[in-house]
């Protein structure tokens, strides 16, 4: 009796753990593939497939060879004029002599130098 119980619970058992692979469905077809495009002017959007959905953003003739509005205009530091850059650095190592500054030997001297440079660019 002991011997039929321990069989039919190791009976039990392999039912048990084997279920759930047999509970899995089978693999789902693969879903379609989804292509965005923008169609300018009297262009004809592409006719969809059935492994394949065409949605079509229409726009005007005019902008077909635009740069898109998003990407015209950019703040980053890579689009800054090189003149900036090179203005920027002029003030970097202004210390010392002839610079007109408090810090350094002789920073006092390179005032009159600047104020005259100053008037210059005011006439400008």
């Amino acid at each position: 009796m002991r011997n039929s119980c321990l069989a039919f619970a190791a009976l039990a058992a392999t039912l048990a753990l084997a279920s759930p692979a047999a509970a899995q469905d089978a693999p789902a077809a693969p879903e379609p593939k989804v292509n965005m495009l923008i169609i300018f002017g009297d262009d004809k959007c592409p006719e969809s497939t059935d492994d394949v959905i065409n949605v079509c953003a229409i726009k005007v003739e005019a902008e077909r060879y635009r740069i898109p509005k998003e990407l015209r205009e950019s703040s980053s530091p890579a689009n800054e004029a090189w003149n900036n850059k090179v203005l920027a650095y002029q003030t970097v190592g202004a210390s010392g002599t002839n610079s007109c500054s408090p810090t350094g030997a002789g920073g006092w001297t390179g005032c009159s130098a600047q104020l005259i440079n100053a008037a210059y660019a005011e006439k400008k």
